[in-house]
């Protein structure tokens, strides 16, 4: 899940956005990203009402890293 808040968050997004597009109710949802911010992942950007989260250099570093050992994993176990 945490994955997926990082994808989602490259380009930019709102937690309400990111609640849809992972399929949580918005106050998960704002749990997720606040935990991706206090661990420096994301950066938040406030402009007048809206405000959007991004991806930092260390959260996509981090994102980088989760897909080579998902690709690791599946080069280990690949299915018949």
């Amino acid at each position: 899940m945490l994955q997926e808040v990082l994808t989602i968050s490259r380009r930019g997004a709102t937690k309400t956005r990111i609640a849809r597009k992972i399929g949580l109710n918005f106050q998960r949802a704002s749990a997720q990203v606040d935990i991706l911010l206090s661990l420096d992942y994301l950066r938040k950007n406030m402009l007048d009402r809206r405000t959007d989260y991004f991806l930092t250099t260390k959260g996509e570093l981090f994102l980088s890293s989760l897909a080579s050992i998902r690709g690791n994993l599946i080069e280990l176990n690949p299915k018949s």
